[in-house]
């Protein structure tokens, strides 16, 4: 591997730190810089309220964050039936729900847009689905607003809440000492917080530091924002963050 790959990773804990030694463990150097912390949004009369009133038979999974709240405020495998069609947007998630022993469908596109190439959304059922959308406070509305114009019924379920953490105003000081020169941004929220962190002239972190993200659609948020040198992971897995710097790599050599 190349030595002068300084990875700053954005990610909250303990993911951050999990990538951080897989990262090490694979020859790069990276450092964590949590940007926000998740906190559970939900209960078990919550749950229990909404699955019996809406009467989902599809629930979609966001993030890993979403099945991981959820989980710790009622056992998925106590309210989510085999009758149930479980999604999960992105193969992280997708991992998470094994976890907690319960089966998904993911879609080789891991984001919202993805969604619609499952056989659960296709235009000859769509009218029949009942969508429960498992996310956090504030999440996109793109994926309910699509499924609601084709014929779906959608509720959500904000089952954490994110909390962004103080960063210090000349935080980008230390990590252009640090030499860091690749981005993990996992989200089109974390881009955003990362953007104003930066100083007012972001050229070098705009022209010189490659940004990894998770999908097609970040990249376009973050290319909008003058970034010039995006590369898209195809996930927010830490195999997927690794198997792109590793292709970085290569096209280096």
């Amino acid at each position: 591997m190349a030595s002068n790959t300084h990875v700053l990773i954005t990610r909250p804990e303990p993911a951050c730190w999990q990538l951080q030694q897989a990262l090490v463990d694979h020859g790069f150097t990276a450092s964590c810089q949590p940007l926000l912390n998740y906190q559970q949004n939900i209960n078990r009369e919550a749950i229990v309220s909404i699955t019996q009133s809406f009467c989902p038979n599809i629930i979609v999974f966001i993030s890993q964050a979403a099945v991981e709240c959820a989980h710790n405020a009622w056992p998925l495998t106590q309210w989510i039936s085999e009758e149930v069609t479980v999604v999960a947007v992105g193969r992280k998630t997708q991992a998470t729900l094994a976890q907690y022993q319960i089966p998904s469908l993911c879609p080789e596109r891991h984001d919202s847009e993805g969604m619609f190439s499952l056989p659960c959304f296709f235009a000859d059922r769509i009218d029949q689905a009942r969508v429960l959308i498992v996310r956090g406070d504030g999440g996109r509305e793109w994926l309910a607003q699509q499924l609601c114009a084709a014929g779906a019924k959608t509720q959500y379920l904000e089952s954490y809440r994110r909390n962004w953490l103080e960063i210090a105003q000349d935080q980008h000081k230390i990590w252009k000492k640090e030499q860091i020169n690749v981005m993990v941004i996992t989200s089109e929220a974390m881009l955003n917080r990362m953007c104003e962190l930066l100083p007012a002239n972001k050229q070098f972190w705009f022209s010189s530091c490659l940004w990894i993200v998770p999908s097609q659609r970040v990249a376009a948020a973050g290319a909008a924002k003058g970034i010039q040198n995006i590369i898209i992971s195809e996930g927010a897995s830490d195999r997927a963050i690794i198997s792109a710097l590793q292709h970085m790599e290569l096209n280096h050599d």
